[in-house]
């Protein structure tokens, strides 16, 4: 969905929208949300009602503030949420800086509470892959990864060797 100038909505699929930001959210029937990863936090997502939105964006920062939402190296639009009874994810796909809220939100419709999320990105592609399993979150993850690929192992030689540039 894209919203010109003249307030006028229009679909298109594989749209660019320049000079424009893409904001999309959506309601995860979860207390606990976990994803983001390249960050220097909990591996449990805090809600960022007092804390900011987690900024999506490559950067090479050295001296990062430990539990922020501050991004690190890298950015991976990802975010799970796992319940009881079920686990769902979003995997938001645009490489324009974005931005990441998480609040606790409570469905009226079916009187649940969950996180309500929001991904907005500075312009780009609205592309995004929603996932859920009953069974569990490694089922979401293998889903995902059907998707996007699994992760090759890494050669014998390279393992236990780090070269880092900061001291």
């Amino acid at each position: 969905m894209i919203a010109n100038h003249e307030d006028t909505l229009f679909f298109e699929s594989g749209s660019t929208v320049e000079d424009q930001s893409i904001s999309l959210g959506y309601w995860i029937n979860a207390q606990a949300t976990y994803g983001i990863p390249s960050r220097a936090n909990t591996f449990l997502l805090n809600t960022t009602e007092t804390q900011g939105p987690y900024r999506l964006w490559n950067q090479d920062a050295f001296d990062h503030p430990w539990l922020s939402s501050f991004p690190l190296y890298g950015a991976v639009p990802y975010l799970m949420g796992h319940a009881a009874t079920q686990t769902a994810s979003i995997a938001w796909m645009n490489s324009a800086e974005t931005w990441v809220d998480i609040f606790d939100s409570v469905n009226q419709k079916n009187e649940g509470s969950g996180m309500y999320t929001s991904f907005t990105s500075q312009g780009g592609v609205l592309d995004f892959w929603l996932l859920g399993a009953a069974s569990g979150p490694k089922a979401v993850s293998t889903q995902l990864s059907i998707m996007s690929g699994f992760a090759p192992m890494p050669s014998v030689n390279s393992l236990g060797f780090h070269f880092c540039k900061w001291e």
